[in-house]
């Protein structure tokens, strides 16, 4: 006869957790499923990246079943990682906090992507499908009872909502936990810490503080004792035309790189009257308006937190700008698409300029009156493409570079006196999958987008041609500088090779674009080869004798230590290039970056 011991009944005896956990198997599967779709898409669920996510997820199950809260759920994150890829191989950076300022502005040119879909989506898809699937056949076994669950399940979303303002608040109302996002290792940074503490990561390095050691009376009396240049109408033209060209890249200026063609053979041959160089901007693949900003302002992206949009951010009323700087000069902006892209309606009358021709006032112009402004995002979900009349010419769907022109010389004939134009092209604007005839075969073997954009600078180089052949036929002394806002998000591509191991060379090689100026008449010019596009303005007005502020003089003297000046890398005046937290440590680069923050808060 065997004897049982008290012992041998309290190790037969299962466990409170364990009892729990056999009675309520439903809630723990579903549980554990929230966790593994949650890494699945969203990178690691770190603590505090499952903490931002709980208030979204408790609700969704607080007034759902568990299965029809899955499905809700599992949709949510696989749409989130779905963008995020789809930004990441258009922009070649992945989606940032300061992406929710420029979503209208994504949808306005969504019809000119195509769709997107790659081996790794299709795997994250069926394994999303595949863990439903297997939480829906557990949930039978056990046999699932959405009546009997649902206190549990309420009572744990209320207690989960609890829960997630308390750490709501130790995360906005207090700096015990910080995270510094690395500039170049936003993917990485994601992936380990998860979609969700990466983006509030970012937002806690949104907000822009005063430099180090910033004495704002030191700094206005610093800037009160710089002296201003004045002007020298001698050497003043008549008409600068300054053109932003969209997305235009010269991959010769930082690769070995071999075509069959040249895809900019006028530009490369232009040696009279001409300087070319080296831009370097902060951004790739988008956000064009941030290159326009650092141009049209002076004011530098480096010293403000990373992915800054300040056209949508910021109210530029009292900002200052080359506009504001030429009193006496008509000026006017001409962009051929939707005048309230990146809220330029709005930004160019804070920054000075008198007239701005939009893609609405081509429309007219032209008798068409079929722009109607207010159901365009919706239509563009369904592939519309905007048209300004017919009586312009297009290149895929967008107006061409010759159109801007022909539009910019018709300007400049109706106004008398001295004349600044700042031109935003649109026709090179990604995405460069669309139907397209691609004339030339640059490269053999290639007929993806890489093809089509180098067809497309073509086309540019052909209308820049167009438009010097006839600006050297008129009696008024014009200069042109154009420049490109950023290079297409096709960088990694089968024709770049790089010069160079050094890592921050590598950067600019990415970060950099061409810039051309060109005169109808003999001019010399002092300019450095390569340049940060927060100098350019500066140099354009030493240059053309249209004087120079005090703030210009102090950029102009960083300037002279620090050619490049950008977010992601900076080069001194021997051509080293560093990490920009090098160039700050500089006594002008700090100069100028207090002077910045004083003018501008």
């Amino acid at each position: 006869m065997t004897r049982t011991t008290k012992q041998d009944n309290k190790t037969k005896e299962p466990s409170r957790i364990s009892k729990w956990i056999n009675g309520h198997k439903p809630f723990v599967i579903v549980m554990a499923y929230i966790f593994i779709i949650l890494a699945v898409n969203t990178g690691i669920p770190t603590i505090f990246n499952i903490f931002l996510i709980l208030p979204v997820i408790a609700l969704i199950f607080l007034f759902t079943s568990y299965k029809v809260g899955s499905v809700i759920l599992v949709s949510l994150l696989f749409c989130i990682y779905y963008i995020n890829e789809f930004v990441n191989s258009s922009r070649g950076r992945p989606i940032s906090f300061m992406d929710i300022y420029s979503i209208k502005d994504a949808l306005n040119v969504a019809a000119h992507y195509s769709s997107y879909i790659n081996l790794p989506i299709f795997i994250h898809l069926a394994i999303d499908i595949f863990l439903t699937v297997v939480l829906f056949m557990f949930l039978k076994d056990l046999g699932y009872d959405p009546k009997k669950e649902k206190p549990l399940r309420i009572k744990a979303a209320l207690i989960s909502l609890f829960a997630s303002i308390h750490v709501y608040a130790l995360l906005f109302l207090t700096d015990i936990v910080y995270v510094e996002v690395p500039i170049f290792d936003e993917g990485d940074f994601i992936f380990t810490n998860g979609y969700f503490f990466a983006w509030y990561s970012e937002y806690r390095q949104s907000k822009i503080n005063p430099p180090k050691n910033y004495d704002e009376n030191a700094t206005r009396w610093y800037l009160l004792s710089t002296e201003d240049m004045p002007e020298d109408p001698d050497l003043q033209p008549d008409n600068i035309i300054v053109i932003m060209n969209e997305a235009l890249t010269d991959y010769s200026l930082s690769y070995d790189i071999t075509y069959n063609e040249d895809p900019l053979p006028f530009i490369h041959s232009l040696d009279k009257n001409c300087v070319k160089g080296r831009l370097h901007v902060n951004i790739f693949g988008g956000n064009t308006c941030n290159t326009e900003y650092e141009f049209l302002t002076g004011n530098s992206l480096s010293f403000m937190p990373m992915n800054t949009i300040p056209y949508l951010q910021h109210d530029l009323t009292d900002t200052s700008s080359i506009i504001k700087d030429l009193p006496g000069w008509n000026n006017t902006a001409i962009h051929p698409y939707f005048r309230t892209g990146y809220k330029r309606d709005i930004v160019y009358d804070a920054l000075g300029f008198k007239d701005f021709i939009s893609g609405e006032d081509l429309a007219k112009a032209s008798g068409e009156d079929n722009i109607n402004r207010s159901d365009v995002n919706q239509k563009l979900f369904f592939g519309f493409v905007a048209r300004f009349g017919d009586k312009y010419r297009y290149i895929r769907d967008f107006i061409s570079d010759e159109t801007c022109y022909d539009i910019t010389e018709q300007y400049l004939r109706e106004k008398q006196g001295k004349n600044f134009v700042f031109l935003v092209t649109i026709q090179n604007h990604a995405g460069y999958m669309t139907e397209y005839d691609t004339a030339i075969d640059f490269v053999d073997n290639n007929d993806g987008q890489e093809e089509q954009y180098l067809n497309l600078i073509r086309e540019s180089d052909t209308a820049f041609e167009k438009l010097t052949d006839e600006l050297s036929k008129s009696d008024k002394k014009t200069v042109v500088i154009m420049f490109g806002d950023h290079q297409p998000p096709i960088f990694y591509n089968i024709f770049t090779v790089s010069r160079t191991d050094d890592e921050y060379e590598k950067r600019a090689a990415q970060y950099s674009v061409p810039y051309i100026i060109w005169s109808n008449y003999e001019m010399d010019w002092d300019i450095p080869e390569d340049l940060s596009v927060n100098y350019l303005s500066a140099y354009v007005k030493a240059n053309c004798g249209l004087g120079l502020t005090q703030y210009d003089r102090v950029r102009l003297e960083a300037a002279h230590e620090f050619p490049v000046l950008t977010y992601n890398y900076s080069m001194d005046s021997t051509g080293r290039y560093m990490d920009t937290k090098e160039a700050l440590e500089n006594e002008k680069v700090r100069d100028y970056q207090a002077v910045q923050y004083y003018l501008n808060h």
